[in-house]
């Protein structure tokens, strides 16, 4: 007799669990093992992207076979382990009452990034507005935060203080002088 299976295990890296692949057009958690006959084709499907836990995401890298995101796989004649790859994204929240903000969104895991105002003081309702620094994730006075280093989700906080207010005097009928502070 000759043995013509043989087992192939379909996992995902670096992380594992479900949602990460497809096997002849059905989701498997990973690992996940087929005992398959040798010379067979199966199609192996990588999902991107996969949401996690909140604030990160996996994105498919490549194959551990090189083969596509989605691609047919011959059997081969010895047990084999193929990995769908993939890298970990975190987001970046900047978060600001006033002004305009920028360096939000997705980054790769070990990356920096920034939080970024557009200017530093704005007028709303008669007050100004002025930026005093960064908090939560963030540090740093500048309109460009420090660097930060997505090694998970982050929020990064604007905060400002009430400056300078505009106040604008009137009387009625408009005749005459207003006098302030004597």
């Amino acid at each position: 007799f000759v043995v013509n299976t043989v087992s192939i295990t379909v996992t995902s890296s670096p992380v594992t669990g479900g949602g990460f692949i497809k096997v002849d057009g059905v989701s498997y958690a990973t690992p996940v093992t087929f005992t398959w006959v040798i010379g067979s084709t199966h199609v192996l499907e990588a999902v991107s992207t996969v949401s996690g836990p909140a604030g990160t995401r996996y994105v498919w890298t490549g194959w551990s076979d090189g083969g596509d995101q989605i691609h047919v796989y011959t059997v081969p004649s010895t047990p084999e382990n193929v990995t769908a790859y993939f890298t970990t994204k975190y987001y970046l929240n900047v978060v600001s009452p006033y002004g305009t903000i920028g360096g939000e969104g997705w980054y790769d895991e070990g990356s920096t990034a920034y939080a970024t105002l557009e200017a530093g003081s704005v007028v709303e309702n008669g007050v100004q507005y002025m930026f005093t620094g960064w908090s939560g994730d963030a540090s740093g006075t500048g309109l460009v935060s420090n660097p930060i280093i997505m090694n998970g989700p982050k929020t990064a906080i604007a905060n400002w203080m009430a400056g300078v207010y505009t106040v604008t005097f009137d009387k009625s009928p408009r005749q005459g002088v207003i006098t302030i502070d004597g």
